[in-house]
């Protein structure tokens, strides 16, 4: 059984009261990773189990012990030999879409597929993160319901779909205290809005929860939008105290608990000890569930600060073993190529060598394929009138002064079908000129057959875009590459928030419509904000173009 929903909507409490209900005498089991979900399966279960695996997409990973958890899940449900066993599980929504989605090759040659095999097997719960007027009206004559029923009015925007359970569990309090005016009582300090922000993209970069102190710390500075602390500043430490004072309360052994500890919301930040992958202490910080996934529908495609992957970088030993393949490939995604290389080889440091060489060999790929010099055209030898035409119009073609483009012009209205292809060619070569794509598209309505690509291009990309929408992941590659292709007014900027996405194939496509525009140079990858990175020396490896470039 899956409960899926978003956060503070009651997945786990409404899962629990139904398994308490119908299951008081069965066992428990609550694994805490999908490495200790596998060590539970292989020794062994008892009948009259039930296996809790709060927070799904941590116990069902694509790495190896998620695969074995999953497959061994799925054996113990089909078969009629074992003891009667229950699988409950909670995700969220996009999380759930995630694993849904059809692995990669090299995840498929894993086994990965069987995580969406024994998800088919599952009877799925959607849990509403909203109430209407009509189910609220029968609500319990309770006060405290009624205040959570009125906060949540006066922060609906149209007053009917109310999160009132979000109120109740503090949620819409913290995200206010976030998003608010920040002279409000109680907002939160730029400093502290700083590291929020630089601890959802951590998150959303592949980190783990809890988080480090020393990727906050190091990530937060690029995100302080201009707020930038004197020298010798404790604005980190400052920050740190407004975010975890509510978990500080409610912390018998930090301070006294108190039964109003949420009315100022859930605690942004919890503290909590962690280890190094060498075994070491150190500082970690919980961030809640409910502003990080406030934060993913805020900033989902919003580019992330170079401070936090220079954080990483300097700190590469310090990652934990199973954030750093993932790492890597968000990195990818976004065209940061050497970082992407350097968290990489930290990933085959750690085990996960396999992996490290095929993401390496990609990106090598991508590059050579970006940078492959195009057909040059080589005018031939004259053998006549006509020759000299056809001449004449590649040459006209090749030129782009507008003088060139009328003659061109002029010569397509006389009907030479080589004038006319030269002159859909051009257009479609300026796309991002308003003018030139009316033209383009005006000639295709006049049925001329060159230009008709233009037309069905616009169409297919229309088609690709909707079925991307709707959750058909296989259409993004295609769809990235159409827009490339077309570089019409507005592509770039799509494309760029595919990239800010961490799609791998949008950063090809983008670079793919970077070198078009700029033919000179080395193109080894993209910045944080998705701009190119050039070098103009030749170089042999990918590694060497990206240190020259910089990202």
């Amino acid at each position: 059984m899956l409960v899926v929903g978003t956060s503070c909507t009651g997945k786990t409490r409404t899962l629990y009261e139904a398994v308490a209900e119908v299951l008081p005498d069965w066992q428990l089991v609550q694994p805490s990773s999908d490495a200790h979900l596998v060590r539970i399966l292989l020794r062994g279960l008892p009948a009259r189990t039930v296996i809790w695996l709060d927070e799904l997409q941590n116990k069902l990973t694509r790495l190896s012990d998620g695969v074995i958890a999953a497959k061994s899940m799925e054996a113990l449900l089909s078969t009629r030999s074992v003891g009667r066993l229950l699988f409950v599980g909670t995700i969220w929504p996009h999380e759930l879409h995630a694993l849904q989605q059809r692995p990669s090759p090299e995840e498929a040659a894993a086994g990965a597929g069987a995580i969406r095999d024994v998800l088919g097997l599952s009877f799925t719960i959607v849990v509403p993160d909203t109430f209407s007027k009509v189910e609220l009206a029968d609500a319990p004559a309770d006060p405290r319901l009624k205040i959570a029923i009125e906060t949540a009015s006066r922060a609906s925007v149209d007053n009917q779909a109310l999160k009132v359970a979000q109120v109740l569990a503090g949620g819409s309090q913290l995200v206010r205290r976030l998003r608010g005016d920040p002279s409000e009582p109680g907002a939160f300090s730029p400093g502290a809005r700083a590291v929020v922000r630089a601890a959802g993209d951590l998150r959303r970069c592949g980190m783990p929860n809890p988080l480090p102190s020393w990727a906050l710390e190091g990530a937060s500075i690029g995100y302080l939008r201009g707020h930038v602390p004197p020298p010798g500043s404790d604005w980190f430490e400052t920050a740190l105290v407004d975010l975890t004072a509510a978990a500080t309360l409610e912390n018998p052994l930090t301070g006294p608990p108190t039964l109003d500890i949420h009315i100022d919301g859930v605690p942004a930040l919890t503290p909590v000890g962690g280890t190094q992958p060498d075994g070491a202490l150190t500082e970690c910080y919980h961030m809640h569930d409910f502003l990080f996934e406030d934060h993913v529908l805020e900033n989902g495609e919003a580019p992330t600060a170079a401070t936090l992957w220079d954080t990483l970088v300097r700190n590469s030993s310090l990652i934990p073993d199973r954030a750093a393949p993932k790492l890597a490939r968000d990195a990818e995604g976004r065209g940061l190529y050497v970082i992407a290389a350097a968290l990489l080889e930290v990933s085959a440091n750690r085990g996960y060598a396999r992996n490290a060489r095929t993401r390496a060999r990609a990106m090598i790929e991508t590059v050579e394929t970006v940078n492959r010099p195009p057909r040059v055209w080589t005018p031939r030898p004259s053998s006549g009138r006509r020759e000299d035409l056809a001449r004449r119009i590649d040459a006209l073609a090749l030129a782009p002064g507008t003088t060139e483009f009328e003659e061109l012009r002029e010569l397509a209205a006389t009907g030479s079908r080589r004038a006319i292809r030269a002159l859909v060619e051009v257009l479609e070569g300026n796309r991002l000129d308003v003018a030139a794509n009316e033209e383009l598209l005006r000639l295709a309505d006049r049925g001329v057959r060159a230009a008709r690509r233009a037309r069905v291009l616009d169409q297919r990309i229309s088609k690709l875009r909707s079925r991307l929408l709707r959750g058909r992941g296989r259409a993004g590659p295609v769809l990235f590459g159409a827009l490339a292709r077309r570089d019409g007014q507005g592509d770039c900027d799509e494309l760029v928030t595919y990239v800010h996405a961490a799609r791998p194939a949008a950063a090809a496509a983008l670079m793919t419509l970077y070198r078009a525009r700029v033919p000179t140079g080395r193109l080894v990858g993209l910045d944080v904000d998705a701009n190119p990175v050039f070098v103009t020396a030749p170089a042999t490896s990918i590694q060497r173009n990206n240190e020259a470039g910089g990202s």
